[in-house]
């Protein structure tokens, strides 16, 4: 038995980079990555005495500017470590966490907040901090007609006691692949732009205030640019044909486009919890999906809770695990908040915040990793943990194309999904968590 590696940092029990990490880590042959793990990091262990030592977050303190917070984690000019030294391969200035782009491009700004609001919040005696969280990421999409099922699907589950963050882009599509931004939207309406061959539509403040009141004021949200599009090493030719290396930047950009939004709503999270004055119960929901899903259904919020507190039946430890699509789970997770903000937000702002090449690698693959619900995989390449422990879960819905809500389709869409989908009912979503 070894001691853990610390070129890694050492993801211990008080938090990432921490000096404390147990003697009684046991470690791997044949390790890719440096790093020592526990081979029971999942077996069922009592919970603290005082729950609030399950967040990391309490030894940051206070989170009062939104803006500040994401891009000090993210621009080179604001704080962000990684690429800022020499580059790390053959391509100069190219980051071995975003192969295919150059992070010192663009001034080294990845993103920039162009908008934010805190929402409202009331506590009561009965609900004094969110028993659940949405958190709605990407871009904007139906978010005007899947809100409504969103809504009903939380206040059912909490009996309004929750609270919605989103960290959106300013455009409402990334393609028109799944059907027009403008045919989907009023002629009057802002999202649509000015350019009448813009069909990805455009998200601005009033329309984030105006989503609120859907969720009686309880959102707060971010919309971000996306700068990081400008650091790409390539372009593709004439023909459209891209290069090996461009291929690489696509693949890479989808966890520019997943990273940074998840990283953003567990900060509205904490901004949230500091300007309204709660404290976050750690064992509370975190719902992470899309502003285009739909909910079909609700959940049962208590039995879901015990997991999280008191472990599954077979054993294993319920703060660190998650239901989802295995492999596959950017749309749709359901996992505690210490889980969300352990194993997926934490690792990669601390990753990117390192100047440690390899040590932000790692980090950043833990984090996108279990954002994708494939932290077994990386688990596979001797990552050092946490990790998240995964059950298959299909969601509580499905996503709403634009295609489907378009001006002609509106009241046959109502006809046929909203009023054929109601009332709507709670599932019993540990029911496949033995």
């Amino acid at each position: 038995m070894n001691p853990p590696n610390k070129t890694l940092g050492g993801a211990c029990s008080s938090g990432w980079l921490s000096e404390d990490c147990p003697s009684n880590v046991q470690q791997l042959p044949e390790i890719v990555v440096p790093s020592g793990y526990s081979a029971d990091m999942w077996t069922r262990r009592a919970p603290p005495s005082d729950p609030r030592q399950l967040l990391l977050s309490t030894h940051l303190g206070p989170m009062q500017n939104i803006t500040a917070a994401v891009q000090s984690v993210w621009n080179a000019k604001e704080g962000r470590k990684l690429a800022t030294g020499p580059g790390t391969t053959d391509t100069p200035g190219q980051s071995v966490s975003f192969l295919g782009f150059d992070l010192h491009r663009n001034g080294g700004v990845v993103t920039q907040v162009l908008a934010s609001d805190v929402g409202t919040w009331k506590s009561t005696p009965d609900c004094p901090t969110p028993k659940a969280w949405l958190f709605l990421f990407g871009h904007y999409r139906t978010f005007d007609f899947a809100r409504h099922s969103q809504a009903a699907a939380m206040d059912l589950a909490t009996g309004g006691c929750y609270f919605v963050v989103a960290a959106v882009w300013p455009v409402v599509a990334a393609s028109d692949t799944h059907g027009k931004i403008r045919d989907m939207l009023p002629s009057n309406s802002s999202k649509r732009g000015r350019d009448k061959n813009d069909n990805k539509g455009r998200v601005n403040k009033a329309a984030m205030l105006q989503a609120t009141e859907d969720f009686g004021g309880r959102l707060a949200f971010a919309i971000l640019s996306r700068d990081f599009e400008k650091m790409i090493l390539c372009k593709p030719d004439k023909k459209g044909k891209k290069s090996a290396a461009c291929k690489a930047g696509g693949n890479i950009r989808s966890q520019f486009s997943t990273s940074l939004p998840w990283h953003t709503c567990w900060e509205l999270a904490r901004w949230a919890a500091a300007t309204h004055g709660f404290e976050v119960d750690p064992y509370s929901t975190v719902i992470r999906t899309r502003p285009d899903y739909n909910f079909e259904t609700s959940w049962e919020i208590a039995p879901l809770r015990r997991v999280f507190e008191k472990g599954t039946d077979d054993g294993h430890d319920g703060l660190h695990l998650a239901l989802g699509t295995l492999q596959a789970s950017d749309i749709f997770q359901m996992m505690s908040f210490a889980a969300y903000e352990t194993d997926i937000a934490m690792p990669i702002a601390t990753g990117v915040a390192s100047a440690d090449a390899d040590q932000a690698a790692a980090l950043l693959a833990i984090g996108a990793g279990n954002g994708w619900a494939m932290g077994m995989l990386e688990w596979e390449r001797r990552l050092r943990p946490p990790m998240l422990f995964t059950y298959a879960f299909n969601g509580l819905g499905r996503l709403l194309r634009v295609r489907d809500v378009s001006i002609a389709k509106q009241i046959d869409w109502v006809n046929q999904t909203v009023l054929h989908s109601w009332p709507m009912l709670k599932y019993e979503v540990t029911k496949g968590v033995r």
